[in-house]
């Protein structure tokens, strides 16, 4: 099964929630998108059994993979 990853994404605003390039939430601290977005995966995790995670955009336009669900 592929897992599903939010992402916490910078914007003109703070800290975009993303599913699948849909926005969930909007934050403005870093550290306040990557909790919102871990509790989401770990809560469609517990509710589906479906693998899930949350990266986050760094500088440059990188990602890293901070928590993984299943």
């Amino acid at each position: 099964m592929e897992r599903t990853l939010l992402a916490v994404e910078r914007d003109e605003f703070g800290w975009q929630v993303l599913v699948r390039g849909r926005p969930i939430g909007m934050h403005v601290s870093k550290a306040a998108a990557i909790d919102a977005a871990a509790d989401f995966a770990r809560l469609r995790h517990d509710a589906t059994g479906e693998p899930t995670g949350v990266k986050v955009q760094m500088a440059y336009d990188e990602n890293v993979l901070v928590n993984i669900y299943g």
